[in-house]
């Protein structure tokens, strides 16, 4: 007579396997926290840069001082670190900082210059959103003039101000985004501060447009309107002499006033 085969009950065999999952797990979790443990532990030593920008990996390091001083992950100041390039180079704008196994992992963009201001005899170059960026020796191509007001103590990598005013020229952003919807892009040469919510548009470097000192939430609409009014009237005005100079004021959608007087205020005085 045969003897039977001695089988373990399901129950007991399923319970050692639950218990060897759970120990697996367990060790995998420790393991786990003695790696983050290390890794904040252990000093950043080097960066890497995901973006496009102009400067080195080295400069980036240089700029967050990694070379002059330890930095432990579990140390890290993010915005403190991004101040300091934003700072240091000011082409690059840092969108994220990751960290890594002793590196630290920098998401960068690159703001390109759109304004160029003269001013003692140099050229301050400006990113959209007011950031001096540089200063050079002649005035660079293909880059709107702002004019209208000094600079007060410019600083590459700081914001822009101008004398008695401590804000942007108005809201350049929204100026320019309704300009480059607009048939006058291609004869925009540049913004004018003044102490209105808008900054002047500069036509051809010989009229200013005028568009308002106050601007509402749904202004976008009216902008919209007065750009087609000075569109219509600048028409009209090239039509009759392509040499006028002066400003036209078409704050009020469908009308504009324009006078050959191009009131050249004195600089400090805005």
């Amino acid at each position: 007579m045969k003897k039977q085969a001695k089988t373990k009950p399901i129950a007991k065999v399923a319970g050692v396997r639950v218990r060897k999952l759970l120990a697996m797990l367990l060790v995998l979790g420790a393991l786990a926290a003695l790696l983050l443990a290390y890794n904040l532990a252990v000093p950043v030593t080097r960066c890497t840069v995901q973006g496009i920008s102009r400067y080195t990996v080295g400069e980036f390091a240089a700029a967050m001082e990694l070379n002059k001083r330890q930095v432990r992950l579990h140390k890290l100041d993010k915005p403190l670190l991004a101040r300091k390039i934003h700072a240091t180079l000011p082409y690059v704008r840092v969108t994220a900082v990751k960290r890594g196994l002793g590196t630290l992992r920098l998401e960068v963009e690159e703001l390109p210059p759109v304004f160029a201001q003269e001013q003692d005899g140099h050229w301050w170059l400006l990113a959209e959103n007011g950031k001096l960026l540089e200063r050079v020796s002649k005035q660079p191509e293909g880059l709107l003039t702002l004019s209208g007001a000094r600079l007060q103590a410019p600083k590459a990598g700081a914001k822009a101000r101008w004398v008695n005013r401590f804000t942007a020229p108005g809201d350049p952003a929204l100026l320019l985004a309704a300009l480059r919807e607009s048939s006058l892009w291609k004869n925009i040469t540049g913004l004018r501060v003044s102490t209105a919510a808008l900054p002047e548009a500069v036509y051809q470097d010989r009229i200013r447009l005028r568009f308002d000192a106050a601007f509402s939430q749904s202004g976008a609409d009216s902008l919209e309107l007065k750009l087609e009014t000075a569109v219509q009237y600048l028409l009209e005005l090239d039509a009759e002499n392509p040499e006028y100079r002066g400003i036209l004021d078409a704050s009020t959608p469908g009308r504009a006033y324009f006078s050959p007087l191009w009131e050249e205020e004195a600089e400090d005085d805005l």
